[in-house]
Parts: structure tokens; C-alpha cells; sequence
């Protein structure tokens, strides 16, 4: 696991949503995903800016044990054209901690989360976005690869 810091501009987003917890993210995250897919919400996500999936975790109730808010969707440059069903969201620029799980999936994006809920790196969080890359590299079967960004206080 790669970890570096690093501060990231302005963004926006398109996609759909769901308020889960960590104690039901297992059931309610892959269903929004199967949702994404099965629906094929990115083709239908207007003004994206390249084909990397990010899911968004903001609005958060307080620290990783409440309710937050999952967005699926894609970097878009305009949130002008929001389909039905779906949510626009902009997202602020921040400091950044950068860990990159690689190898098997969703198993090294699991235990890169257990380790970003340690002590050490809890108390630096913001707790106001976060988010993770699904790009090229994540289709690499034998060497898949997730960036996950964690906002960090100033």
C-alpha cells in the first residue's frame, strides 16, 4: 500500500446515492453498484470528463462509525444537465492523504479502509469527502489498482 499527500482542486460529480453506515455498507454498497452497472448509469452521465467510476463519501454524521452519504458516479464539467434519478454534487478543494490498494479486489480496498480507521490516520481526518478512483488500472485482473483519497485536516 502507497500512501502520499497531496491537495486536490475543485471537482464536480454525477450519479446516484445512497446514506448507508459501515455496519450496512456491505449489503448497501455492491447493490448500488449492481445498480450502476445493470442500469448503466455512466453512459448516461452528461459532460464526463474521462471514464474513471468515483465513489464519493461525504456527509458524514461524524467519524466512520455513522451514517454517510455514497455517491457512484463520474467527474463531470458541468453539473447543468443532471438526469433524472440521479444527484450532482461539487465537491470542494481539500487536502488529500492518497493510499493506492492494489492486488486483489474488493479485498485490498477493505483493508486499506481497516488500516485508514486506525488511530494514526482517524485523528488527521476531515471527515468531509472522500473518495475512491476506479480507472484503467482497476480492470487488471492480476494486478488491480484503487486510489483512495482521504481528507485531512489543514
Amino acid at each position: 500500500m502507497n500512501q502520499k499527500t497531496n491537495s486536490k482542486k475543485p471537482f464536480q460529480v454525477i450519479g446516484i446515492e445512497i446514506r448507508t453506515s459501515n455496519e450496512q455498507a456491505m449489503e448497501d454498497i455492491p447493490s448500488l453498484w449492481e445498480k450502476f452497472y445493470t442500469k448503466d448509469i455512466k453512459k448516461n452521465i452528461p459532460n464526463r470528463l474521462d471514464n474513471n467510476v468515483l465513489a464519493i463519501y461525504t456527509n458524514y454524521e461524524g467519524n466512520f462509525t455513522k451514517p454517510y452519504t455514497y455517491i457512484l458516479g463520474c467527474a463531470v464539467n458541468s453539473l447543468s444537465d443532471i438526469p433524472d434519478g440521479m444527484i450532482g454534487k461539487s465537491i470542494s478543494s481539500a487536502k488529500y492523504e492518497i493510499f493506492t490498494a492494489k492486488g486483489k479486489m474488493p479485498d485490498k480496498i477493505v483493508e486499506v479502509w481497516q488500516y485508514i480507521w486506525s488511530p494514526e490516520i482517524d485523528v488527521k481526518r476531515s471527515y468531509v469527502t472522500d473518495f475512491e478512483v476506479y480507472g484503467d488500472k482497476y480492470n487488471d485482473l492480476e494486478n488491480s489498482e484503487v486510489e483512495i483519497y482521504i481528507g485531512v485536516k489543514e
